[in-house]
């Protein structure tokens, strides 16, 4: 079955930060002093939201909302 949605949004809410990889580029989801950030490897554009629900409702992947592009993600490291 894979990494859910679901167990994302559940390992975001217990402090865990991922990273993962769609479209062959590499992103990862941190908790950070500014808040919770969505961030591509290499490239200067971070979105940054106030909460990990406020980025999985709201975040995005070439404009594509994260829970519709989750099945296609490759998770690359859970920390």
């Amino acid at each position: 079955m894979g990494y859910t949605f679901k167990k994302l949004t559940h390992d975001l809410s217990i402090g865990h930060e991922i990273e993962f990889i769609y479209a062959d580029r590499k992103f990862s989801i941190t908790n950070t002093p500014s808040g919770w950030c969505l961030a591509e490897y290499y490239k200067d554009e971070i979105q940054v939201y106030s909460s990990h629900l406020e980025l999985l409702q709201h975040g995005s992947i070439d404009g594509k909302a994260l829970r519709n592009i989750w099945p296609l993600v490759a998770v690359d490291a859970i920390f």
